[in-house]
């Protein structure tokens, strides 16, 4: 498993069965610390079905959705746009 040096954010799709064989879904942010082939190291912000917050778990990728970073808007210079000119 190989771990990342700051974790990343990602929102967990989490399943769970309904007495009549359907299943809800919970939708909830995480840290993943790691990752292998098929399978993400998250620690859980918040508490699920038997686990509490700041637990670590190894769930599926196609479960975890990661944001993407923070990226700094840039401006652009309407002074040179051709409706100015």
């Amino acid at each position: 498993m190989e771990m990342y040096a700051q974790p990343i954010v990602g929102t967990y799709d989490y399943k769970m069965p309904n007495f009549d064989g359907t299943f809800r879904s919970y939708l909830m942010k995480v840290e993943v610390l790691g990752e292998s082939a098929k399978r993400y190291l998250i620690k859980l912000l918040c508490p699920i079905n038997g686990h509490l917050p700041h637990d670590t778990i190894k769930v599926m990728k196609h479960n975890v959705k990661l944001e993407a970073p923070e990226t700094e808007l840039r401006h652009y210079d309407y002074s040179n746009a051709y409706w100015n000119k």
